[in-house]
C-alpha cells in the first residue's frame, strides 16, 4: 500500500471512501495485479453492455 507510513485510517480519509468501501476495494482487487485488475474491469463493462441489450 501507498500510505508513506500513516496509518491507513489517515489514508482512506484522504481518499473520501468509507472504511466499508475500502474494505469492500481491497476484497475485491488487493491480491489482484494492474493487468489482472484491468481486464476484470474490461470484462464488467462488457457484462453491462451485453445486459443492456438483453434488457431491450
Amino acid at each position: 500500500m501507498f500510505n508513506d507510513g500513516r496509518p491507513m485510517f489517515e489514508v482512506i480519509k484522504d481518499l473520501e471512501v468509507t472504511e466499508a468501501t475500502w474494505y469492500r476495494w481491497l476484497n475485491q482487487y488487493g491480491g489482484e495485479k494492474a493487468e489482472s485488475t484491468k481486464r476484470t474491469k474490461e470484462l464488467e463493462k462488457e457484462n453491462a453492455k451485453l445486459k443492456k441489450l438483453l434488457a431491450d
